[in-house]
C-alpha cells in the first residue's frame, strides 16, 4: 500500500501545529513591541517573568516535538525521513494528479521543477537529505536547552543557552520546510503558515492601560 495518503494527513497535522507556534511568536512578539511602546508596562514583576517563561516552554516543546520522535510519533523529521527512503513515489505524475482544474494542469511541470529545484521527473533523496540537514543544524542550536531544561531537567547543564533568534531561526527552518512538503504532497501554496488574526488579542492590554 502506498504511504501517499498517510504522508498527506501527516503534512497536514505537522501544519497545524507549527501554525499553533507561529501564532504564539507573533502574540509573544507583538506583546513586547507593546512593552517597547508603553512605559508602564515596563517594570520587572512575576506575570512578565511567567509570560516570557510560559512562551519559551511553549515555543520550546513545539520545537522539539518535530525534529524528536519516537516509533509512533507524527511529526515533520520523521515524515521527511520516510519520503527519503521513497522519494521516487513523489514525481511528476503524481504531482500532475493533484490538479483537478485541467485548466492549471499545464502549470503543474514548472511548479513541480521549481519546489524540488531541477528538472528531474521525481524527488531525489538528496534533495530530502539536504532538508534533513537544515533542520539538524537549525535544532542543534536549541536541542541540549530543550532535552535539559524545558522537556526535562537534567542534572546536566545544557551544552548552549539558545537566543530567542536561535529558537526563532528553528522554527522558520521547519515552516519553511512544511510549506515545501504540503506544495508537493497536496499542490496547495502557502505564503507562511502564521495564522492571520482577525481580532486585537492585545486589547485587553490596552483597554486596561487607557489605549485606544
Amino acid at each position: 500500500m502506498t504511504p501517499l495518503p498517510r504522508w498527506k494527513e501527516w503534512i497536514k497535522i505537522v501544519g497545524d501545529d507549527v501554525s499553533n507556534i507561529l501564532l504564539a511568536r507573533a502574540l509573544f512578539l507583538s506583546f513586547q513591541d507593546l512593552i517597547d511602546e508603553t512605559p508602564k508596562l515596563q517594570k520587572s514583576d512575576y506575570f512578565h517573568d511567567y509570560f516570557r517563561e510560559s512562551y519559551i516552554s511553549h515555543l520550546g516543546i513545539g520545537l522539539r516535538r518535530q525534529f524528536k520522535f519516537q516509533k509512533d510519533s507524527i511529526c515533520l523529521k520523521k515524515l521527511l525521513c520516510e519520503i527519503r527512503e521513497q522519494s521516487h513515489l513523489i514525481n511528476l505524475d503524481y504531482y500532475e494528479s493533484l490538479y483537478s482544474d485541467s485548466a492549471m494542469k499545464k502549470y503543474a511541470a514548472n511548479d513541480f521543477y521549481s519546489i524540488i529545484g531541477s528538472n528531474n521527473k521525481s524527488l531525489s533523496p538528496e534533495v530530502i537529505e539536504i532538508d534533513i540537514e537544515s533542520l539538524n543544524a537549525s535544532a542543534s542550536t536549541v536541542e541540549s536547552f530543550l532535552d535539559r531544561r524545558v522537556a526535562h531537567f537534567d542534572r546536566r547543564p545544557p551544552s548552549r543557552m539558545p537566543t530567542y533568534d536561535d529558537l526563532h531561526g528553528c522554527l522558520d527552518v521547519l515552516e519553511r520546510l512544511t510549506v515545501k512538503y504540503h506544495m508537493l504532497l497536496t499542490a496547495e501554496s502557502y505564503e507562511t503558515l502564521e495564522p492571520a488574526v482577525q481580532y486585537g488579542f492585545l486589547d485587553i492590554f490596552r483597554d486596561d492601560i487607557g489605549e485606544t
